[in-house]
C-alpha cells in the first residue's frame, strides 16, 4: 500500500512545486539527494544507478576519540618545554544487532504467500541504504570496493527448520532443558509461521549449554535486545557449514582441514545499493522525492529442485555477525546439534514446478482483457442474440454506460430495482445539469463524509459564520446608509460639533436662547427633536438586505479564497501562502474528492464483476457525479437561508477560479484528473512500485503525466490522467508503458535450473552507460552439468549436493566468471574498453543476477478503439472539470415586492408589534400572526362511502386477538393502542414501565396539549399471510354542556393535523364524519390494494398536535375507538377496541389498558 500520510495529489503538488524551484534558479544548480555527506547525481526517468555498498561513516561499536593540544610561544619561549596536552573520550555508536526497525523493510520478493519459479532468487529491499554495513560482519574487510555486509538472507524448507516436539517442550535432553529460569519464557514454546523460535536474549547463555553453536552474545550490553524477544532460527550443522565454506574463485572449496573458522566473504557479493528515479511508481514517489535510495540483499539459494507440486519455503534474514568466528566445521554430534542465528525478518513463499506461472504471461494476459469500466463485453455480447431483443438490448445499453442493478427502497418502503453507477463511467459523459439516483446517492455520499470529517466541518463552518457575519452586517449597514440611519466615524465626528454648541444654547437663560422655537426649558432637554420615524426591516427577509449581503458575500469570499503572499495572483493556489486558514483546508478537501480520495470502493466500481481478477480496465470520471458529491458535501453548515445557498454557490465558484486560472510561474492551471484506469493483479502485489510510464501527443509540455498513481489494494493500482486517448484539445494520451521498478526486479539464479545442469547468460554491462549504446547478450550461453560433463566450462558456479540438499550459488566464482567475460569482450570497434572495473563487485553481480526485464506497450490503437464505442447515452464531448453553479436572482433580476404586500420592507410603514399571547387569547393570536404549518391540512368530510366504511369500522369488527406468547400462527396480529400527551413521555419516562398503557389526559391546564397516538405490534410470532391496509382512530367530538349525552375529548379540533412520528411508509389523515367525529386513518403509501406485510409495520405511531381537551368539573373518562383492516387470504376483516382515556384535573397517573 502507497505512503498513508502522502496527499493524494502529491505528484501534481511535487511537479509543480519542482517546476517553479527549477525557474527561480539555474539548472546547473540542480542536484541529487544527499546522504553521507555524498551528493548523488540526479537520475532522469527509468535510470538507475548501482553501488557495491553504502557504508555509513562510523559502523557500530565501541570508540575512542584522542585530543592533543601543543602549546608554543614565540616571545620569551619558556626555557623548559611545554609538555603535550592528551585528553580521551570513549563513546559507542549503538545499532540494533538482533531486531531491525519495523518500517525498515521496503518489500520483498516473492511476496508473502506468492509462488515464484525454482530459479527465483529471493530478496528484500531495504529503505536505509546502510543498514546492511551499519555492522562488521568480517574482520578481513580491506580497501577493495567489496564490504561483506552483516545481514544475509537464507532460503530453507519445512524439514530444514522444523524442531522435534520434545525439544520444544524442554524436557531433560532437549536444547531447551532450563530455560524456564529466565523471566518471560514459558513451555512448551512455539515455532511462528515461518519456524523460527521466540526468545529474550538472555535465555541464549541457557541454550549454548545445550549442544547449540550461536554467535549471538547473551551478554551484549544493547539494553533494547536485552528486553525485547527475538526470533531464532536453528539449523543442523550439515547445512549451516555448507552455507559458510570457503570457495576460491576458481570455485575450489577449500580443504576442511585448512579451513579453521566460518566464511562469510561470499556474502559480500550478494548486496548492493540502488540510486533510482522515482517517476511513474506507486510507493517509492509518495515520499516526496523525485529519486530514492535502497539496499538490497540477495539469496544465493534456491528452492527444491524435484518438486512437482507447490512446496512451501522460508526465507530469513539473518544477521551473521559474529559467524566468521566460530570454528569450521561445526561438528554434527550430541555436544552440538544445532547453530542458532538471529533471525531478522522473515517469509514464506510458494517455490513452484516448471512450466507455472510467471511474469510474462501475466503481462500477456493482462493486455488481452483491457477494456472500458463495465460488465464483461463477452455478456454483453450474449445479451444481443436473448430471445426478447428490444428488452435485452435496452438492458445492454445501460450496461454498457457503466450503469448495474441495485437493491432500490421507494418512499412507499417498498423494494424495487433500479439502475444506478459510481463516479467512474466507461462513456464521456455529458453535462445536461439533470439529477437522477447516481447523482442523488453521491448528493447524499458528500454529505456523509463531510459530516464524518471533523477538520472539514469546522473549516467550512467558520468560513461560513465569517462570511454570513460580515456580509450581513455589511448589507445592513448599506441599508441603514441609504435610509440616512448609519454614520461612518468620519460623519460621526462631524456630528460632534454642533452637538457641543447645543450643549452650550442649554446652559444659557431662556432670554438669550438663539432657538428658533423659543425659550428653551431644562425640563425638555431630553426630549427628541426629530421627526418620529418607524424601523428600518434589517431581516434577511427585506430583498434589498438578501441583494446586498448577495454582493459582500461573494467579495468576501473570493478575498478568503485569495493569497496573502502573492499579490499577482488572486486565488489560493496551493503553492502560495492561503489567507485564510479554513478555506485551504476546504479547498484542499475538495481536490482530494476530486482525485477520488476517500470515496467508498462500491461507489467507484458499482458492480465487482466490472473488475475481476487479473484485468484491466480504463475509464471517464464523471464531472456530474463529482459535482453532485461536492455540492453535498458544501452543502453543510448552511444556518442562513435553506432555499438559496448563496455562500455555497460563492464557495464553488472561487474553486471553479482555482480551476480556470493560471498557476503564476507554471503558465497553466491546475491540473484536475479526467481519466484513468484500475489494473488488478498479482503483478502489483508481486511489484508494488510497478513503473508505469505515459505518453501524451505533446509532451514537451509542464505538465505531469500521471496525477495520482496509488495501490489502493493489495493487488489494486489505480492511475489518474487529466488526459484521454480522445482528448484531442490538450494533447490526448498516445500509449502507456509498465515495466518493473529498478529496486524490484525480481533475481534468478539462472536462465535455467534442474537437478542435472544449470544455463546461465551473460549480458553486456557498462561502467558508463550511453544512450546509443547497445544492449543484450554478452556471449552464448554457459551450461554446467550435474556431475560435471568434459565440456563444462571450467569453474563451476553452483553447488547442488549429493540429492539436491545444497542448491546454493558459489558467488566468489560466478563473479570472477562474469567479470573475465566481460574484461574480454567489453570493447568498442576501435578497442576502447566499455567495463573498466578492476576486479568483480557486487554491483556488477546485482546487474548479472537480475531477472530478465518485461514490458507491457498498450499502445495507441488499443487505448483509443474498443474502450471509446459510444452506443447508449455516450458522449464524445469531453467534460468541463469545473463546478456547475445555478445563482439566485441578483439585484438586476429581482425587485422588491409590491409595498403593500411586503409592509415590512418598506421602513415607514407602520409595523405591528405582536403581544406575548396569554392562555387566553394563545389561539387567536397565532392564528392571527402566524399562517399554517407546513404540514397542516383543514379537516374535510368523509364521503358517503367511506361513510360506510366508518360505520362497518365502528359497529362491525372483531375484538382484538390477544397479544399472548401461546399465540398461534394462524391468528392475526395483535397492536397495543394508548393516548398520552408528549409532557407525559418526557417528565415521567423513568416512571413508565415497558409494558405500560399511559392513556391519559391532562385537562384544566389552560394550554392546548400535543397528543401522542401510540401503536405498536404486539405480536412477536410470524404471520406471513396477514396484510395491514388501514389503522383508524375514532375520536368523539362534542360540547362539555352535551355531558348528558356524554363524555368527549375536545369540542372542535382545529388544529395543525397529525404526523407520523417514525413509521413513515404510512401517511396519516385527518377526516370527520357528518355527526362530528374526528377520523385518522393511517394508510400506507403503498400502492398495493392489498396493504402491506405487518412486519413492516411494528410501529404506527402518531402525533395531532394542538389539541384543545375539554375541561370537566370533575374526572372524567372519555373513550377513543382503534380500528385494524386486516388482510388475508380469506378477505377483509375489522379488528379493534375500544379505550378509554382518563381525563384528570391532576397530574397524570399510569393506567393499564384494558
Amino acid at each position: 500500500m502507497s505512503n498513508a500520510n502522502a496527499s493524494p495529489r502529491h505528484l501534481v503538488l511535487n511537479h509543480a512545486r519542482r517546476l517553479i524551484a527549477a525557474k527561480q534558479q539555474s539548472e546547473s544548480s540542480a542536484t541529487g539527494i544527499i546522504s553521507e555527506g555524498y551528493q548523488f547525481p540526479a537520475l532522469d526517468p527509468g535510470q538507475v544507478q548501482i553501488y557495491s555498498f553504502f557504508e555509513p561513516r562510523l559502523q557500530a561499536g565501541v570508540y575512542t576519540i584522542l585530543a592533543t593540544q601543543d602549546i608554543s610561544a614565540t616571545v620569551n619561549p619558556p626555557t623548559d618545554p611545554i609538555p603535550q596536552i592528551q585528553n580521551t573520550q570513549t563513546f559507542e555508536v549503538v545499532s540494533p544487532c538482533y531486531h531491525i526497525p519495523s518500517n525498515a523493510i521496503c518489500s520483498t520478493f516473492p511476496p508473502q504467500g506468492y509462488g515464484a519459479e525454482v530459479e527465483t532468487l529471493p530478496h528484500v529491499v531495504l529503505k536505509d541504504p546502510h543498514l546492511p554495513w551499519e555492522r562488521a560482519a568480517s574482520a578481513k574487510n580491506s580497501s577493495e570496493k567489496n564490504r561483506v555486509p552483516w545481514l544475509a538472507l537464507l532460503l530453507f524448507t519445512d524439514d530444514e527448520l522444523r524442531l522435534d516436539p520434545s525439544d520444544l517442550a524442554g524436557g531433560s535432553g532437549s536444547i531447551f532443558d532450563g530455560i524456564t529460569t529466565t523471566p518471560g519464557v514459558k513451555l512448551p514454546l512455539k515455532q511462528s509461521p515461518t519456524l523460527s523460535v521466540s526468545l529474550p536474549l538472555p535465555a541464549m547463555g541457557t541454550i549454548e549449554k545445550n549442544s547449540v553453536t550461536t554467535p549471538i552474545n547473551p551478554k551484549d550490553t544493547n539494553t533494547e535486545d536485552q528486553t525485547k524477544a527475538m526470533d531464532v532460527i536453528f539449523l543442523k550443522p550439515a547445512l549451516f557449514n555448507e552455507l559458510f565454506r570457503e570457495y576460491d574463485k576458481t570455485g575450489t572449496a577449500t580443504e576442511t582441514e585448512k579451513q579453521t573458522t566460518c566464511d562469510v566473504s561470499r556474502y559480500k557479493y550478494l548486496s548492493h545499493v540502488r540510486l533510482i528515479n522515482t517517476e511513474g511508481m506507486a510507493e517509492a514517489s509518495s515520499q516526496g522525492e523525485s529519486s530514492g535510495l535502497y539496499s538490497i540483499v540477495v539469496c544465493h539459494r534456491t528452492g527444491p529442485l524435484t518438486n512437482t507440486q507447490p512446496v512451501p519455503v522460508y526465507a530469513h534474514l539473518v544477521s551473521i555477525e559474529g559467524v566468521e568466528a566460530i570454528p569450521y566445521p561445526v561438528a554434527d554430534s550430541s555436544s552440538s546439534r544445532f547453530v542458532a542465528l538471529a533471525s531478522l525478518y522473515s517469509w514464506s513463499y510458494s517455490c513452484l514446478p516448471a512450466d507455472s506461472f510467471n511474469l510474462y504471461t501475466a503481462m500477456r494476459h493482462l493486455g488481452d482483457t483491457m477494456q472500458m469500466l463495465r460488465a464483461p463485453d463477452n455478456l454483453l455480447a450474449s445479451m444481443e442474440v436473448l430471445t426478447a431483443p428490444a428488452a435485452a438490448s435496452s438492458v445492454a445499453a445501460r450496461l454498457r454506460d457503466g450503469y448495474t442493478l441495485c437493491r432500490y427502497r421507494v418512499q412507499t418502503g417498498e423494494v424495487t430495482t433500479a439502475i444506478m453507477r459510481g463516479a467512474l463511467s466507461p462513456t464521456v459523459v455529458p453535462r445536461k445539469g439533470l439529477i437522477d439516483i447516481t447523482y442523488s446517492a453521491a448528493w447524499q455520499l458528500g454529505k456523509t463524509l463531510a459530516l464524518a470529517d471533523q477538520a472539514f466541518c469546522g473549516a467550512l463552518s467558520r468560513l461560513r459564520s465569517t462570511v454570513e457575519k460580515i456580509a450581513l452586517d455589511k448589507a445592513k449597514a448599506d441599508e441603514l446608509i441609504k435610509y440616512k440611519a448609519y454614520l461612518t466615524r468620519e460623519k460621526a465626528i462631524e456630528a460632534l460639533l454642533p452637538l457641543i454648541e447645543g450643549l452650550n444654547n442649554l446652559s444659557q437663560p431662556p432670554a438669550k436662547s438663539a432657538d428658533p422655537r423659543g425659550p428653551l426649558n431644562m425640563v425638555d432637554r431630553f426630549k427628541s427633536t426629530s421627526p418620529k420615524t418607524d424601523a428600518i426591516d434589517l431581516s434577511f427577509n427585506n430583498p434589498s438586505i438578501r441583494r446586498g449581503f448577495m454582493k459582500h458575500a461573494g467579495s468576501l469570499v473570493a478575498k478568503l479564497a485569495g493569497s496573502s503572499s502573492d499579490i499577482d495572483s488572486q486565488v489560493y493556489n496551493e503553492l502560495n501562502t492561503a489567507y485564510s486558514t479554513d478555506w485551504a483546508v476546504v479547498l484542499s478537501w475538495v481536490l482530494d474528492r476530486m482525485f477520488l480520495s476517500n470515496i467508498p470502493a462500491q461507489y467507484l466500481i458499482a458492480d465487482p464483476s466490472y473488475l475481476p481478477p487479473e484485468s484491466f480496465r480504463f475509464f471517464h470520471i464523471d464531472a456530474n457525479w463529482i459535482d453532485a458529491l461536492i455540492d453535498g458535501a458544501l452543502s453543510t453548515g448552511n444556518q442562513l437561508n435553506e432555499d438559496e445557498d448563496v455562500i455555497r454557490i460563492y464557495i464553488k465558484t472561487a474553486i471553479n477560479s482555482y480551476i480556470t486560472d493560471d498557476i503564476k510561474d507554471l503558465g497553466r492551471p491546475p491540473q484536475i484528473p479526467s481519466f484513468g484506469f484500475f489494473m488488478r493483479s498479482d503483478i502489483v502485489s508481486q511489484f508494488p512500485d510497478l513503473k508505469v510510464t505515459a505518453k501524451f501527443e505533446n509532451s514537451d509540455d509542464n505538465r505531469v503525466n500521471i496525477l495520482r498513481h496509488e495501490n489502493i489494494n493489495n493487488g489494486v493500482m489505480l492511475c489518474l490522467f487529466d488526459r484521454s486517448p480522445v482528448d484531442d484539445s490538450r494533447g490526448c494520451l498516445k500509449s502507456l508503458k509498465f515495466t518493473q521498478p529498478p529496486h524490484q526486479q525480481s533475481f534468478a539464479s539462472s536462465t535455467t535450473l534442474g537437478e542435472t545442469s544449470i544455463m546461465i547468460s551473460y549480458r553486456k554491462m557498462y561502467s558508463e552507460y550511453e544512450a546509443d549504446e547497445p544492449l543484450g547478450e554478452l556471449q552464448s550461453p554457459a551450461i554446467w552439468h550435474n556431475p560435471p560433463s568434459p565440456g563444462d566450462p571450467p569453474n563451476p558456479v553452483f553447488v547442488w549436493g549429493q540429492s539436491g540438499e545444497i542448491r546454493t550459488l558459489i558467488p566468489r566464482s560466478l563473479a570472477q566468471s562474469v567479470y573475465d567475460a566481460l574484461v574480454a569482450k567489453m570493447k568498442s570497434q576501435d578497442g576502447t574498453e566499455l567495463f573498466t572495473e578492476t576486479k568483480p563487485t557486487s554491483a556488477m553481480m546485482g546487474v548479472h543476477l537480475n531477472s530478465s526485464t518485461y514490458i507491457l506497450n498498450v499502445g495507441y490503437g488499443v487505448v483509443a478503439a474498443t474502450p471509446y464505442d459510444t452506443k447508449g447515452d455516450a458522449s464524445t464531448t469531453i467534460q468541463d472539470r469545473t463546478l456547475m453553479t445555478f445563482m439566485p436572482p441578483t439585484s438586476e433580476s429581482a425587485k422588491d415586492p409590491p409595498k403593500e404586500s411586503n409592509p415590512a420592507a418598506n421602513p415607514k410603514s407602520n409595523t405591528q408589534v405582536v403581544p406575548t399571547p396569554t392562555p387566553e387569547n394563545r389561539g387567536a393570536v397565532r392564528n392571527k400572526s402566524m399562517p399554517p404549518p407546513p404540514n397542516f391540512h383543514p379537516l374535510i368530510p368523509l364521503k358517503q362511502k367511506d361513510q360506510k366504511s366508518l360505520n362497518d369500522s365502528i359497529d362491525n369488527f372483531q375484538p382484538m386477538p390477544p397479544a399472548d406468547a401461546g399465540q398461534t400462527i394462524s391468528q392475526p396480529p395483535s397492536y397495543l393502542f394508548d393516548v398520552y400527551t408528549v409532557t407525559d413521555l418526557t417528565t415521567k419516562k423513568d416512571k413508565i414501565k415497558a409494558g405500560d398503557l399511559i392513556s391519559t389526559v391532562p385537562m384544566n391546564t389552560g394550554l392546548y396539549h400535543d397528543l401522542v397516538f401510540r401503536v405498536t405490534l404486539a405480536t412477536k410470532n410470524l404471520h406471513a399471510d396477514y396484510r395491514i391496509k388501514e389503522f383508524r382512530v375514532i375520536i368523539q367530538q362534542g360540547d362539555v354542556s352535551d355531558s348528558a349525552k356524554g363524555t368527549y375529548l375536545t369540542k372542535d379540533y382545529k388544529g395543525p393535523g397529525p404526523v407520523m412520528l417514525n413509521n413513515l411508509r404510512f401517511n396519516v389523515l385527518a377526516e370527520y364524519t357528518t355527526q362530528g367525529d374526528m377520523v385518522l386513518r393511517v394508510v400506507p403509501r403503498s400502492m398495493d390494494p392489498t396493504g402491506v406485510p405487518f412486519g413492516n409495520v411494528a410501529n404506527a405511531t402518531f402525533i395531532l398536535g394542538l389539541v384543545n381537551v375539554n375541561s370537566y368539573d370533575t374526572d372524567k373518562t372519555c373513550v377513543v375507538s382503534f380500528r385494524i383492516n386486516v388482510w388475508s387470504s380469506e378477505g377483509d376483516t375489522w379488528y379493534g377496541t375500544n379505550l378509554p382515556v382518563a381525563m384528570n384535573s391532576a397530574p397524570p397517573a399510569t393506567v393499564k389498558s384494558k
